[in-house]
């Protein structure tokens, strides 16, 4: 798999995408390492069993600013 091949679900807030990630470290599963964009957007990132990174971001894409954008406005 390709570093670049990630699978991206945008999850309704930081309530809801704590909730995933909370339940995947309870299975044992360790975060890794995301690309800076990622981390910029409060966003996690764990390898699906083929080594993508399947990447939990806290905002629904095109509907709402990205969490670094609403850090510049504040």
């Amino acid at each position: 798999v390709d570093r670049h091949e990630e699978l991206v679900l945008y999850l309704p807030g930081p309530e809801v995408c704590a909730e995933a990630v909370r339940r995947l470290t309870g299975a044992r599963l360790e975060p890794v390492v995301p690309y800076q964009y990622w981390i910029d957007n409060d966003s996690v990132a764990f390898l699906d069993p083929d080594g993508r990174e399947v990447i939990f971001a806290p905002w629904i894409f095109g509907k709402e600013p990205t969490p670094a954008q609403r850090k510049r406005f504040v």
